[in-house]
């Protein structure tokens, strides 16, 4: 809010005030989302990393395999699923846009939209842009939690391939544990 208010005068006739309000209220709370995400990302990765290391002195050739197939995996994944998210996320800073803006014109001209009988048109417009969003929404928190759903999938799946490989050597399944 401080950077806007200490632009000049032809920045605030210029731009759009439904898109700094946006900015203002809306981008912070995605932002504190992607902080979260960050933690989760460390404390899963020092679990990782945990199991990786145990996994390596038991099977080692076993374990680079598991890692160079499970990367390669993730960067594909990653690559596809960002291009997708992306581009959902310019759809909803638009969307977003676009619902302040509807409220915005909505409240300001209250009084003529309510002499020409035009609510209407105002709460389907707003009703169109929030069906949008929430849509948007939707699917990109269902595709933000895919990768970790998945790679846990993997590593149940990963793990019994390493619990079977540990057994068919003929090693002592207690003492692995």
């Amino acid at each position: 809010f401080r950077s806007y208010m200490a632009q000049p005068y032809t920045f605030h006739i210029a731009d759009n005030s439904s898109r700094l309000l946006h900015n203002t209220t809306s981008e912070v709370v995605h932002f504190v989302n992607a902080m979260l995400g960050m933690v989760i990302l460390i404390s899963e990765s020092i679990l990782f990393i945990v199991a990786i290391f145990f996994g390596a002195l038991l099977q080692p050739y076993l374990i680079v395999f598991i890692l160079i197939f499970g990367s390669i995996s993730g960067v594909g994944y990653r690559y596809r699923i960002r291009q997708i998210l992306d581009k959902w996320g310019v759809e909803r800073q638009f969307n977003e846009s676009l619902k302040l803006k509807q409220l915005q014109q909505g409240f300001q001209a209250i009084k003529e939209i309510q002499v020409t009988s035009t609510e209407g048109y105002f709460q389907n417009r707003h009703m169109y842009y929030n069906a949008r969003l929430t849509d948007i929404l939707h699917m990109q928190a269902f595709f933000q939690n895919m990768p970790r759903l998945s790679i846990e999938a993997l590593a149940v799946l990963l793990i019994s391939i390493f619990m079977v490989f540990t057994l068919v050597e003929g090693n002592d399944f207690n003492k692995t544990l």
